[in-house]
């Protein structure tokens, strides 16, 4: 069983060493190379951030691979909060490394001791080139090489977790909260949700689509009347409770 997840767009610093490089580490290098010429106000533009985001990438790539470190000690967005990589003991991260990879728009695919370096990059960001045209063909490729037999599950957001689900091993996890028999996610219980199951597979060390049925997190269970083809559905009835924002991507 392989897990794809999402990156995200913040980083901690962290003490811990690898000497894992990425595995399309020199395309990587191609698409930094051509950030690198981008001045504060091509990135403030063309990428659609703010003046401080624009300075802080611009930093990112003009520094670029002066201090990496692995992927999974290097996001700290709220999914990567939930996945609580510092409880985990060195066979949980050897488990990890084997099955799990990261998506990104930089970097394609990243195992979660791969080096990084800090970056912005968003998988349908359009400055450079179309991510998606450039890495697709590479991920299914590498995929076909070294996972043609294995389950894959897909636990990434929407704008990541496209570039798998056509494949036909591909099972997508999905979270909803169930009020008077509609179904809805605020994004950021999506994101704790998906942090917090990676992290019971790891620790678990889970490899079948029944073992992943069977989980109960924080109180989202499996729900088999919602769930179709290759979607695997947990829901949570929340009746009793409200919901103040809805984002079902």
């Amino acid at each position: 069983m392989i897990i794809f997840i999402s990156p995200a767009k913040t980083f901690r610093k962290s003490n811990i060493k690898s000497s894992i490089t990425p595995v399309f580490l020199n395309e990587t290098q191609k698409i930094v190379t051509k950030l690198q010429k981008l001045s504060k106000n091509d990135i403030k533009t063309k990428m659609h951030v703010s003046d401080k985001v624009a300075m802080q990438t611009y930093d990112y790539y003009q520094s670029f691979n002066k201090d990496s470190q692995p992927a999974i000690y290097s996001y700290f967005g709220h999914q990567y909060r939930h996945i609580d990589i510092d409880s985990l003991d060195q066979n949980d991260l050897h488990y990890m490394h084997n099955h799990v990879y990261i998506m990104s728009g930089l970097y394609g695919l990243l195992r979660p001791l791969d080096l990084i370096s800090f970056y912005r990059l968003e998988m349908q960001d359009k400055t450079l080139i179309d991510l998606y045209a450039f890495w697709s063909p590479k991920i299914d490729n590498h995929i076909k090489t070294h996972h043609k037999d294995e389950i894959l599950i897909n636990l990434a957001s929407k704008e990541y977790g496209q570039i798998i689900d056509h494949l036909d091993q591909t099972y997508t996890i999905e979270f909803y909260q169930i009020k008077k028999g509609k179904k809805s996610i605020h994004s950021m219980e999506a994101k704790k949700l998906r942090g917090l199951i990676l992290h019971y597979i790891i620790k678990h060390k889970i490899s079948t689509l029944n073992d992943i049925k069977a989980i109960t997190i924080d109180n989202y269970e499996f729900n088999q009347d919602l769930s179709k083809n290759k979607v695997i559905t947990f829901t949570k009835d929340v009746s009793n409770e409200k919901i103040t924002k809805i984002n079902t991507q």
